[in-house]
């Protein structure tokens, strides 16, 4: 059991998700209808906002236009397994997200979506910080293809799910700002046509570098529209678990990602392992109910959910 608090209101919330049947799609004004039917308990855990109210905090954040050009089209519903729901800019920590959320949006059964998750701020924490003239550049943590309606299990994995990780370095030690927090997004765009995907190995040479692009050409490349969808959080720097995967990930790549960090991922089980690439590792630290949530905002213009693990 989940205790949300947002100014003077506590809710409970009680982490439950019922699988989405296909067939006819979410669509047009029965959308939030279709939702909280599947979901009752959601009624609980969001304010009954609009796709405009929605874009004031896209706007306000500047995460429109900085981020993404437009608007997405809809709201894009992210719920994680210990009953938290994403609401545009509230902040989360590492170890909330160890596993993969449902997402919902209005679909089209005739159409096939993209879902891609992104750290939109990974230059700040790349030495070479920025991508130039080519653009912003992002470090894509989730991508999954050829989504029918809302089905990702069907879906075509292109990059396999990592939650959200923020990290930054001061002369190669770990910046310990406790305020620092990164923007990532959670994206559905239309496809123009069915994408063939090569499968790889979760961990292997080019592991950073396939998740590494500059994301208007990745789009473009893909013939990815929209976005059709959005949502976003803050995510900050959370110990253990954030220390846990950018050692993994620099363990994959045969180098620090994203840069040397004494502590982190200088250790020497974060280096290049002579065993046979395979599987990414993955924390046991996984998602329970035991979690504090903080209001950041009176206003509700934000939420803080801080894992009380991410703490010790």
């Amino acid at each position: 059991m989940l205790l949300v608090t947002y100014g003077s209101l506590a809710i409970i919330m009680v982490a439950s998700f019922t699988t989405f049947t296909q067939g006819q799609g979410l669509t047009g004004t029965n959308f939030r209808e279709s939702f909280l039917l599947l979901n009752p308990k959601s009624k609980l855990g969001l304010p009954e906002e609009s796709t405009e109210d929605w874009n004031r905090i896209w706007l306000r954040t500047k995460v429109v236009p900085n981020y993404v050009s437009n608007f997405p089209t809809n709201k894009l519903y992210v719920r994680f397994n210990n009953g938290i729901e994403l609401r545009p800019n509230d902040t989360v920590t590492t170890g909330l997200m160890v596993s993969k959320p449902t997402l919902l949006w209005p679909t089209d059964p005739v159409d096939l979506y993209t879902v891609i998750m992104i750290n939109a701020d990974i230059d700040q924490s790349l030495k070479d910080n920025g991508g130039g003239r080519r653009g912003k550049r992002v470090f894509v943590h989730w991508m999954v293809s050829n989504v029918v309606e809302v089905d990702m299990d069907n879906g075509t994995t292109v990059l396999p799910y990592i939650p959200s990780l923020t990290v930054r370095d001061f002369e190669g030690q770990l910046d310990q700002n406790p305020e620092y927090k990164q923007c990532h997004l959670f994206l559905v765009y239309r496809q123009k046509s069915n994408l063939i995907v090569r499968a790889k190995p979760e961990c292997n040479s080019k592991t950073v570098s396939d998740r590494l692009v500059y994301f208007s050409e990745f789009l473009k490349m893909n013939g990815l529209e929209g976005p059709v969808a959005g949502n976003f959080l803050r995510n900050l720097y959370t110990g253990f678990v954030t220390d846990t995967y950018l050692c993994s990930l620099s363990r994959c790549a045969g180098r620090p990602f994203p840069t040397l960090i004494q502590g982190v991922n200088s250790q020497s089980y974060c280096q290049p392992s002579l065993e046979p690439q395979g599987t990414f590792f993955k924390t046991t630290n996984d998602n329970n109910n035991n979690n504090n949530v903080q209001n950041t905002d009176n206003n509700f213009d934000s939420i803080e959910f801080i894992d009380v693990k991410d703490l010790k």
